[in-house]
Parts: C-alpha cells; structure tokens; sequence
C-alpha cells in the first residue's frame, strides 16, 4: 500500500497527521517537496521485513521545520526514512524502546535542546548512513541496544558533543567526518544510574573505523573522543586539530558513566597535530580516576607532531590523574614530535622526571613499550589533509602483525594470541579480512575469551604463524593508510 503525503506549507492541514495514524507495517509515505509543519508520528510499528517507510518524492526535498521534536518514535521499532531534512527545530528525533530503525540520506540542521536525537533504551539494529547532523547539543546519542551502523555520515558542530555511544554493544561506527570548533566530538561511555533502568551497561565490542576527527575545539583541549569503553577495537582513523586526539579516561562523576575502561585495541591510526593548553593534552591521553582501566593497546599508530610550538613541550602521549606505564602497550608506533630525541611521554605522578624521550621511556619500561619509531612521517599532502604515505616513508612496511597462533593446527578455528584485535562485523558488516602466515581468510566469529577465530574456510597453520590484517608489500604499514 503506498500512501502520499501532500502538507507543504499547511495547504492539506492534517494529511500527514492522517497518513501517520493510518500507515501499517510494509506501507511506504512518499513525501512531495515542501515545508512540513506535522511531525512524523506513526500510530504503529512496523515488522521484521515490512517497514513502514517515510521517503521523500524522486527529486523532491520535504523539509520538516517549526516542531518540539520533528520525528518522533517513541516506542516504534521497523521505521525507515529516506531522504527526510529537518531543519530549525526544537529537537530532530526522539526514539525509546525502538529497534530496527533506518535513517538514510537524511540531514537534520539546527536543534536547540540537549540531544538533538535522543534515542533511549534502544534496542537493536539502528543503522544510520549517509546522513548529515548540524547545529546541536549531542547530534546523535545513543543509549543502549547492539547491531548498530554508523556509516559515511558528516556531524558539524555541536555545542557538546557530535556523537554519544553509551551502553552500546558489537556495534560499528565508520567512514564518517566529525567536525566541533565548540566542543569534543565523539564520547564513548557506559549508562548512567540517574536515566537507565536496571544493572548498567557498557559499551563493549565496538568497531570504530576508517573516520576523520577533523577538529574538536582544540584551544580548550577537547577531545576527538573522550573515551570509556571495553574490549573494543578502534583502527584506520585520523585524528587532526583536536585539544587532544583521544583520551582514555575513567572517573567517578556521572556514576557510572566512566568507571569502566578496560582491554581496548588501538592500532592503524594517524593522530597529528593535536594539542590544546592543558597539560594533559596531546595526541594520545590516558587519564584513569578509577582502579577499573588497564589492558590498552597500541599497535602501528602514527603519533606525531602534536602539542609542538609555542614554547610547550612536545609531548605526545601523556599519562595523567591514575595512569602508570603498565596500563598500556606502544609497540610498533611512529611516536615523533618534530625530530628524534625529543621528550614524547609525559608521565604526570612520575618521582623526579616526568618527561621522557622514545629511547627513554622504552628503556625503562621495556615490557610496555618496544619496536616502536621516530621518524617524521611523509604525508602526500598533510595540508590538505591527505594522510596517505609517500613512497620512502619510514612508516613503510615498519609495522608488526597484530597476533599469532598460539599452536599448530588446521581447519576454520584458529586459536591466537589476542582475538581482540578482530571483528566478525558484528552482523551488520563483513568480518575481518585476515592473513594466517601466507592464507588469506576472513573471520566469521571472534570468541575473545577462548581467543579463538572462526574463518570462512579451512587451512593450515604453524605454531607462532602471525596473524593480522590483510596488508600489502612486506609487512603492514604504520599508519592509518596502506601505501600500496
């Protein structure tokens, strides 16, 4: 059944309401051109498989303006939109309780209250692509639910934060651009006791990858993600003009909201030219109050040319409130300020020294860090924002593989060393695409505890085979980019 929606600029006052109260599960409301003053409310839900569909007209913009909330699904589940702009409204959307929730091609302009979109209690499979989040508190923040997509979308200025994840589970945030001149860009965090019902959550599982962190009020040192998740991977980003590039933090405020931080995988990142005018603030941060963090890992990172002029020390990774040296591994990292030999690790409750140069830091710590460079990595086009590698670069081939086989054997279940390092696209994209020694495989499940991969077909391996993302040329690359 297809329903069209004629209500722009009030001319069939109430078509849209009517279409909202009448549409049933597989029924798609095609919406002409023009200004809309009715939110979008479903009576209903949709099915699994039969969605009711709010699309915009082939060519035509619907713009929804004026509104308290703009699209309301509290309590809807098996909702998609398509094509839908809302702009100078009170807040974009509001979802409770709602699962198997679409948002494609959609731009939501101007909020003025706290949570732009709000989505609460959520369960499942919400995927959001290709859409547009501008002028806001919290673009988008999402609380709770597993199965989610984040994909290909632009958030631009938010007078908090552009994208909240809390108590999200296997969940993949990728190929998006994230842009604050006010404040930090993406938070990651478990609920809070005061708006979440029940034991708390955390977020745990994540992907987050291949995005851009383009600037995040560096002045004032926030960050591009203010970050307390769990057994998580975070790869392939780039991180530029932010205060600090990430921050690793675990505090009491909020309970319990960053209490919780713990066996994260950072690896095939770029962090450059971050730094704002705290002490804490550089490209990598760790900064614990609370005694659960520990178990970070940092593999084949460019680290570079962050918190450099001014007269400020060229620190690159600090170490702040709780943090030790045994919290966290470097291994394999380009860490450079701006030459070899500068102090790059701060460590803020050091006795005596508190900063210290790659070859340093290494020496005296050598179980937490090792193998890492210091080289000044060769950009295309670092300018421009092109941060791919020059041929000759040092980041060339420098890098590590990720894990190994802790034993001989054959077959579709590989035992490693460290199964974090690995997704199965947690149902909403492939899984990883891996070399076993010489095999390329892709991996279907990962059960991290057992440290075990599932692959999609069957082989054979030797004991200590590496095993780590497909790459090309000798070895992986450092950095966020492949060179070739």
């Amino acid at each position: 059944m297809w329903l069209l929606a004629i209500c722009f600029d009030l001319v069939t006052p109430g078509t849209l309401a009517a279409a909202n109260e009448a549409a049933r599960a597989g029924d798609v409301l095609e919406l002409q051109a023009g200004t809309y003053r009715t939110p979008i409310r479903p009576a209903r839900s949709g099915e699994e498989g039969k969605p009711i569909v709010y699309r915009a007209e082939a060519g035509g913009r619907p713009v929804f303006t004026g509104l308290e909330v703009a699209i309301d699904l509290r309590g809807r589940s098996h909702v998609t939109f398509e094509g839908i702009a809302v702009e100078k409204v009170d807040r974009f959307l509001w979802a409770e309780e709602s699962s198997h929730i679409t948002l494609s091609k959609c731009t939501f302009d101007t909020s003025t209250v706290w949570e732009s979109c709000r989505l609460k209690r959520m369960g499942d499979f919400l995927r959001v692509t290709d859409c547009v989040f501008r002028n806001g508190s919290d673009l988008l923040s999402i609380q709770g639910g597993s199965h989610h997509l984040i994909e290909n979308c632009t958030f631009d200025t938010a007078s908090h934060t552009c994208l909240v994840l809390m108590g999200v589970e296997r969940s993949v945030v990728r190929g998006n651009t994230l842009r604050n001149p006010d404040q930090k860009l993406m938070e990651v965090f478990t609920t809070r006791e005061k708006d979440w019902k029940g034991e708390p959550r955390l977020s745990q599982f994540l992907v987050i990858e291949n995005n851009r962190f383009e600037l995040a009020a560096g002045k004032d040192g926030h960050s591009g993600i203010q970050y307390a998740g769990n057994r998580s991977i975070l790869r392939r980003n780039v991180f530029r003009s932010c205060g600090t590039g990430i921050e690793f933090t675990a505090y009491k405020s909020d309970a319990p909201e960053a209490h919780h931080n713990v066996s994260n995988r950072f690896y095939n990142n770029t962090v450059v030219a971050c730094g704002g005018e705290g002490k804490h603030d550089t490209g990598v941060t760790l900064a614990p109050a609370m005694p659960d963090f520990s178990d970070q890992v940092f593999v084949n990172n460019i680290i570079a040319g962050n918190r450099c002029g001014d007269g400020r020390p060229a620190v690159q990774v600090a170490l702040g409130w709780d943090a030790v040296p045994a919290h966290a591994i470097f291994r394999a990292n380009d860490i450079v300020a701006t030459k070899p030999g500068e102090d790059v690790f701060w460590w803020g409750d050091a006795k005596g020294k508190k900063t210290f140069t790659l070859q340093e830091y290494e020496a005296a710590w050598p179980k937490n860090a090792s193998l890492n460079i210091e080289a000044a990595p060769r950009f295309v086009d670092a300018e421009k924002g092109d941060f791919r590698l020059k041929a000759g670069c040092a980041c060339i081939d420098a890098g590590v593989p990720l894990s190994a086989a802790t034993e001989a054997g054959d077959g579709k279940v590989l035992r490693v060393d460290d199964a974090l390092f690995f997704s199965d696209g947690h149902g909403v994209s492939d899984g990883d695409a891996i070399r076993v020694g010489a095999e390329l495989v892709r991996v279907v499940a990962v059960d991290t505890e057992a440290r075990r991969l599932t692959l999609d077909r069957a082989i054979s391996w030797k004991a200590g085979a590496p095993v780590t993302l497909d790459f090309a040329g000798k070895a992986p690359d450092i950095g966020a980019f492949e060179s070739r």
